[in-house]
């Protein structure tokens, strides 16, 4: 796997100097970002809170919940490992996935075991819980109505 960083420093030499300034500032510029990126625990917590109602149907245990804490660093992994011309590919991955959780730091073990115990306490977002216990009238609307009309109907046929 190429990195296009280093390609970019290594041809840095051939730019004229103008376009070399250039280059450089930009090479720094996208250093810093990476440097800015980093975040909190709690920080990426919030981003990465599930916020569907069907993500709760299952406990968070603590590899669900590092799987989404630190997917970029799961989908690195999954992309360099991954082989398409194999038809039982998903089961590698698994297994790999599995390699990757317990591999894992033991900061990022309980960053994501806290995580979890949060949104399984938690629950879906209030939002959430309101749309599905909000549509029960509707159903049941509906499903009394089509048993009348269905019963309606075979009632005449006899």
């Amino acid at each position: 796997m190429c990195n296009p960083k280093a390609i970019r420093k290594e041809y840095l030499r051939h730019l004229a100097d103008s376009d070399q300034e250039d280059e450089e500032s930009a090479i720094d510029a996208s250093e810093d970002k990476r440097h800015h990126m980093k975040i909190s625990a709690e920080e990426r917590e919030q981003a990465t809170c599930p916020q569907k109602a069907g993500d709760y149907r299952r406990l968070w245990d603590a590899f669900r919940a590092a799987c989404k804490l630190f997917k970029d660093e799961l989908d690195t992994l999954n992309k360099a490992s991954r082989d398409q011309t194999d038809k039982l590919m998903f089961g590698k991955r698994m297994k790999t996935t599995h390699q990757w959780f317990e591999g894992l730091s033991k900061e990022k073990k309980r960053e994501a075991e806290l995580a979890a115990d949060k949104w399984n306490q938690e629950g879906a977002p209030k939002h959430q819980q309101v749309v599905s216990v909000s549509h029960r009238p509707f159903i049941f609307y509906l499903h009394t109505s089509i048993f009348l009309v269905i019963g309606k109907k075979i009632s005449n046929a006899c």
